[in-house]
């Protein structure tokens, strides 16, 4: 499953928060009957799908996972039927509080699209937030606005290859919350309206989207998927669908499809949160008991053949994309067996036996002369019929053929020696302590998280059970692994008697007498007649191997702040320390080491020293022992640490667990005495970089990091990523003269909040950190060079690309973040800008599908602040989008706001605010880190919640008045070269 969930997630350009809805969408396995190909596997799959088909056609209602099972689901969670085959799951949860997460999933997504239907699924999605019979065009936004919701790109809805989901994340679980949610939700079901100038109005958007989402990673994808499925109907049905069909679809071609498949017996609603059960089952009966049929059932369609035969290679070249990928891959039809506890052993089996490669792996990156940057291993079931093994790595196009051999030598030894007793220990380790953590943190689980995991095991139709049930059926298993048992799981991941040879991205083959799959089958052939050692026994790798400084901390001063329930401890060497129990979280501890000034303080003659500097010490490890040799060390606990160079301070991070108060304590103080900076990762680092850096100079995106927040800045370059030649020029000396001083020298600050003993963190923090020799550097330099914001100006950029797509950003000078009450109000002018672009750029104009505003103000540069719109569109439109930009903000500057759009705006921040001041992270990150030199952070939390709500039109109105003028913006306009849309439309009708 993770290999399809890999490659879906490197499609994907946009932010982290759609990135994981994306890969829950894709986890989603709904049943799909295959055609009965000449393989027992494939007749037994048919069968499957004709049995669920023939139950649905019949009335009869579905079986649950669990009632096919000999697994028992979460006593928690309440499953539910209609008489009329709808379903539902329940199950009551006060994390956060008075909040519900709500999710109508549709069994139908593309791949229930006839040939000329492609992308109908995903257009429907797109119409029923466009009208429905009690939320007429325009209004349903609104709603979600007012309710708290955020709205906007993938935010609300998606559309998969077997599922479309929509969501709702109510702000409170009282009985008329949830019935006006589920009014909308009966709309989704069965009342949408589906207006002819909608559906036109739409069209523009979706096809937006659709130039949005290409990438030479998504034309990558798309190629793969082909040769891995070549007689698969999904490999034909991405859920963007078609240009032709998109252009040409009318509102009856989406009625037709959505009687047809938003039928009762598929659709499932799934709630998680803080709500009466009772009241939640009443009205799930009143409200969703009428639903009818509105077409006849139609059969599903079939999966199709996967069949392969010997070593088969398979070539793709993408000169755009950012380095080169190698692969080692079978792909059988297979279906998944029904769950049950035989099942899910086998599973923990084979990927126990997967992640000691990865450990193999991830050991030979600490190696010099490594071929590739990163590498992975992963097995398992995938679009529900679907059965497959990879072993995969990325590299620089030269070292294709080393990378190949390096991943094939890898699994052959594997396949051939299996593995060592002390590999067996360290993987057997990490998975108890796995078990175990997942088991004591399940009682503060969040609402999302629990009702995204029910709707995932429902799409593979696997029983949702709860982490104690889990850590009680799997613990007697990992207990009971053996190097033998490990062996043979993973000789049966990769049995089919195939390989197929994949070399895909910046490594062109081309240019020689032999083919390029040629040449993919020699390395392979070549690499096979190498032969592949035992491995040896791992030596016993120790920690901690400094010992703690002598004698005890005094404490110079110690107060507790009792509104904030933080305690503030001074010790007698300068270190600050700032604790906070909470119980947010069970079983979380985090804390921050912060000190020096960070990237503001990188000197100007090496532009790239803050990028190299956090890679490097990263994929260094520590003094005595490598990165790999200190996961070795600490297998089976639950600590870990991370530096980080920010804008205003370096930042030693750490994650832990109450028990591991010391451990995690020990890390940090090893990290400050005994630094490492290894040539190793140095090269790693670099090589990660060109990669990165060959990646973004062929996107829109990619310039404005390379060259557009620069600009922003006055040409600045601590700001954006600096030229790839300082990257490559960072020598390991430099790194080292500018952090060891700060590590030995600057005033240091500790941040730690979570579940926690507070006394013990007070002990272990004194012991380790508070003892230190006291610190006598500067607490910040004595002139910080702000930036000069180029008022005025504009910047043209061309990027060789074949993507007709472009990028367009205004920007306007604002102020650093310290005068709090101005920086929140400038967050909801932001919103407020974004909201009228959705309306008058996505909607009215239909030429984007992804536009915002942002505000973003400095810490560390007094007086710098941007406040910036931000828009994907066709290259054709920059003029008009940037003129009606520029209109939006000229309105918003003369005639300012009123109460309904400030509301729509504040509310969703309100929603963001309650939940976040629950959160372990917004205390550690925003108000406790670096409190020390700033405590007004402190008073921020205090006043965070009142002032937002307190925020008037008038408020809103004189920031925009002060600051949006649009005489003093500055514009960025990032447009392919010429020729990159005749190349573009030629390469997209050959495209699904």
């Amino acid at each position: 499953m993770e290999k399809f969930l890999n490659k879906i997630i490197r499609i994907l350009p946009l932010k982290p928060k759609f990135l994981l809805l994306i890969k829950i969408l894709i986890t989603f396995a709904v049943f799909v009957p295959a055609v009965c190909l000449l393989t027992t596997g494939a007749c037994l799959a048919k069968q499957k799908g004709d049995a669920e088909n023939q139950q649905r056609q019949s009335g009869e209602t579905l079986l649950w996972p669990h009632e096919k099972s000999d697994l028992d689901p979460d006593p928690d969670a309440v499953f539910g039927s209609l008489e009329n085959g709808f379903r539902y799951v329940i199950i009551k949860n006060t994390k956060p509080e008075n909040r519900v997460r709500m999710h109508l999933v549709t069994e139908a997504g593309s791949f229930h699209e006839n040939q000329d239907q492609r992308g109908m699924a995903h257009f429907l999605e797109h119409m029923l937030f466009s009208g429905t019979k009690n939320f007429p065009p325009g209004e349903l936004i609104k709603y979600f606005q007012r309710i708290g919701m955020d709205f906007g790109p993938d935010v609300n809805g998606r559309t998969g290859f077997y599922q479309t989901v929509y969501d709702l994340d109510l702000p409170q679980g009282n009985k008329d919350s949830l019935e006006e949610a589920m009014l909308v939700m009966h709309d989704f079901a069965a009342k949408a309206i589906l207006e002819q100038k909608e559906v036109v109005k739409e069209r523009s958007v979706i096809l937006a989207e659709k130039r949005t989402r290409d990438s030479p990673d998504y034309r990558t994808f798309k190629k793969t998927l082909k040769f891995e499925l070549p007689e698969a109907r999904i490999s034909e049905r991405m859920p963007i669908g078609t240009k032709q069909v998109i252009k040409n679809t009318d509102s009856g071609d989406l009625k037709t499809f959505y009687d047809t498949w938003y039928r009762p017996e598929r659709l499932t609603l799934v709630m998680a949160g803080d709500f009466d059960v009772q009241t939640a089952e009443n009205l799930i009966e009143n409200r969703f008991s009428g639903l009818s049929p509105r077409a006849e059932q139609k059969a599903e369609p079939g999966f199709g053949g996967v069949e392969h035969e010997g070593v088969k290679p398979f070539y793709h070249h993408e000169s755009e994309a950012g380095g080169t990928r190698v692969a080692i891959e079978t792909v059988e039809k297979k279906p998944k067996p029904e769950d049950s506890s035989n099942y899910r052993k086998k599973r923990l089996y084979a990927e126990m036996a997967g992640e000691i490669v990865q450990n193999r792996l991830n050991s030979m990156l600490d190696e010099p002369g490594t071929p590739f940057t990163d590498a992975r291993i992963s097995s398992g079931h995938y679009l529900r019929f679907v059965k497959s093994s990879e072993i995969a790595a990325d590299c620089d196009p030269e070292d294709w053929e080393s990378a190949f051999s390096a991943i094939e030598k890898s699994l052959r030894k594997a396949l051939k020696h299996g593995f060592t007793k002390s590999e067996v220990r360290r993987v057997k380790k990490e998975y108890t302590t796995r078990l175990e953590q997942k088991a004591k943190k399940a009682d503060t689980r969040e609402s999302g998280n629990i009702s995204r995991e029910i709707i995932k095991t429902l799409g593979e139709d696997r029983v949702f059970q709860s982490p104690q049930q889990e850590l009680e059926l799997l613990q007697p298993a990992v207990d009971a692994a053996t190097p033998g048992v490990l062996h043979k799981a993973f000789k049966k991941e990769w049995s089919p008697d195939h390989r197929l040879l994949l070399v895909t991205g910046t490594a062109d083959l081309s240019g020689t007498k032999r083919s390029p799959e040629k040449k993919i089958r020699d390395a392979y052939a070549q690499s096979r007649k190498k032969s592949v050692e035992k491995p040896e026994e791992g030596r016993l790798v120790e920690f901690p191997y400094l010992l703690p400084p002598a004698g005890k901390a005094d404490i110079l001063t110690r107060e507790d702040i009792d509104d904030l329930g933080v305690t503030r401890v001074i010790f007698e060497n300068g270190v600050t320390l700032l604790v906070k129990k909470t119980d947010f979280k069970d079983s979380e501890l985090l804390a921050a080491v912060s000190f020096g000034n960070g990237e503001s303080a990188e000197p100007e003659d090496n532009p790239a020293l803050a990028e190299m500097t956090s890679e490097v010490i990263n994929l260094s490890g520590l003094g005595q022992l490598g990165r790999e040799e200190l996961k070795q060390a600490l297998a089976g606990k639950d600590t870990s640490i991370s530096f980080d160079v920010e804008e205003d301070k370096f930042v030693l991070s750490a994650s832990s667990v109450p028990e591991e108060t010391r451990l995690m304590f020990e890390l940090l103080y090893s990290q400050i005495n005994d630094p490492a900076f290894r040539e190793a990762a140095r090269n790693r680092a670099v090589n990660r970089f060109k990669q990165r850096y060959a990646s973004l100079s062929h996107s829109v995106q990619g310039a404005l990091e390379l060259e557009g927040m620069r600009f922003l800045a006055g040409g600045d370059a601590r700001f954006g990523l600096p030229p790839l030649e300082n990257i490559k020029n960072t020598e390991i000396e430099a790194i080292k003269k500018w952090v060891k001083p700060e590590l030995e020298n600057a005033p240091m600050e500790i941040a730690v909040v979570g579940d926690m003993d507070k006394e013990e963190v007070i002990e272990q923090a004194g012991r380790f950190i508070g003892s230190l020799p006291e610190r006598r550097g500067k607490v910040r330099p004595k002139d910080i060079r702000p930036p000069d914001f180029p008022e005025g100006e504009e910047l043209e950029i061309s990027v060789p690309t074949r993507i007709s797509k472009a990028l367009l950003v205004t920007a306007y000078p604002t102020t650093d973040t310290w005068d709090i009450e101005e920086t929140r109000r400038l967050s909801i002018l932001s919103r407020i800008l974004s909201d009228r672009m959705r309306v008058r750029i996505r909607e009215e104009m239909g030429a984007s599908y992804a536009q915002s505003a942002f505000h973003r103000p400095s810490r560390a540069y007094p007086g710098y602040g941007i406040l910036a719109g931000y828009t994907i569109l066709d290259p054709e439109e920059m003029n008009s989008v940037q003129e009606a930009f520029k209109e939006i903000a000229a309105d918003v500057h003369e005639n300012g706001t009123d109460e309904d759009e400030l509301k729509r705006a504040l509310e969703p921040t309100l929603t963001g605010i309650r939940e976040q001041l629950r959160t372990n992270e917004y205390w550690l990150d925003t108000v406790l880190k670096g409190a020390a030199r700033h405590p007004v952070q402190l008073d921020w939390s205090r006043s965070i919640k009142s002032d937002y709500e307190k925020i008037t039109p008038g408020d809103v109105g004189r920031m925009a008045e002060k600051y949006l003028l649009n005489e003093q913006s500055a514009t960025i306009r990032i447009r392919p070269e010429s020729g990159g849309r005749k190349q573009n439309e030629n390469q997209s009708g050959n495209s699904s």
